[in-house]
């Protein structure tokens, strides 16, 4: 049976449920996100924001993201969360996140009940939907989740490439007319086209989406000259047409655990147009210090997925969106 959100009159939470107070709980929250984590890749972003809750204040995690959360509290012990941001992409979408819960306390409402506080502060604050990710693998969460009338709205895969010589690089394309370059101002409107053809709107609601970072205008290019060029697109297409055919954005972390690749092709690509784009983008992070690359498909584009797997992307773990009107 599922619980509508709008249901009145509303059961009170439980006394132990209350609004977290980073001074007071920072360390104990990020001793808890830490071990419900602990076998999952959290990123740069949040390895931060766990060294932050531990060591300073309130206003140095909320601006990492952390934004509003909701803890339990047992005996003095901090044993649940559950975090709500405003996703600053879709006006009247929230993002719940961070949901945590001691093992020990597992199977008591815990989870339900922060997720619920968290629900109701969205609502107060005029949301029309509340989003959220879940593990593939987590049937017991996605269970929950759907209680509270979340639906699922697609699937975002993870992948990682441990090493740069894990595979031959692909020989040039010269017998299909085909070539690689870097991107120029004039294929923004293409870039941006296959952006939105891999990234569709519904998967950016619990996952913000950066439309900056698929403009190549002067914002993007400012920004990438600000921060050290860090970042470039490269485009394939035909000698003999001036369609872009597929993209791919390599970022140099200089900071990150990882570098990252992401590749988009047109939904009428072969396989191999993809191992192309690829290859070009691997060739740069060559003179680099040997550091893990990661990459994400939001998409279930075949192509996309069998050059990523040929390249030595292996996939570490798949997200499912979900979403609830409000």
């Amino acid at each position: 049976m599922r619980v509508s959100l709008r249901t009145e009159p509303r059961a009170p939470l439980p006394p132990q449920v209350r609004a977290l107070e980073p001074w007071r709980d920072g360390r104990q929250l990020a001793a808890l996100i830490e071990a419900t984590f602990s076998q999952e890749e959290i990123g740069f972003v949040g390895s931060r924001m766990i060294e932050l809750l531990r060591n300073y204040g309130q206003y140095e995690p909320m601006a990492f993201g952390l934004g509003s959360s909701f803890v339990w509290i047992e005996g003095g012990r901090l044993i649940g969360n559950a975090s709500i941001q405003r996703n600053p992409a879709h006006r009247g979408v929230w993002i719940i996140g961070n949901v945590a819960t001691d093992p020990a306390y597992r199977r008591r409402g815990v989870a339900q009940a922060v997720v619920e506080a968290c629900v109701r502060y969205a609502m107060a604050h005029g949301a029309r939907f509340v989003a959220l990710l879940v593990d593939q693998e987590n049937t017991v969460a996605q269970s929950l989740y759907g209680k509270f009338g979340f639906e699922p709205l697609g699937v975002t895969t993870y992948y990682l490439r441990t090493s740069l010589h894990e595979q031959p690089p692909v020989s040039a394309p010269l017998a299909l007319d085909l070539f690689v370059r870097s991107a120029r101002w004039s294929d923004r409107r293409a870039i941006w086209n296959l952006a939105r053809m891999n990234i569709p709107d519904e998967l950016t609601y619990a996952e913000p989406f950066d439309a900056g970072l698929y403009k190549l205008g002067v914002w993007w290019s400012t920004r990438n000259f600000l921060m050290g060029e860090p970042e470039q697109w490269q485009v394939l297409q035909r000698a003999s047409s001036d369609v872009v055919l597929g993209a791919v954005r390599s970022h140099i972390s200089r900071e990150g655990p990882h570098h990252h690749i992401e590749l988009m092709l047109d939904d009428a690509v072969k396989n191999e147009f993809g191992e192309f784009l690829l290859d070009a983008a691997l060739q740069r992070f060559a003179p680099l210090a040997a550091m893990p690359i990661s990459a994400a498909q939001s998409w279930p584009h075949e192509a996309a997925r069998a050059a990523l797997m040929r390249a030595g992307f292996r996939p570490q773990r798949s997200l499912i969106h979900m979403r609830r009107h409000v």
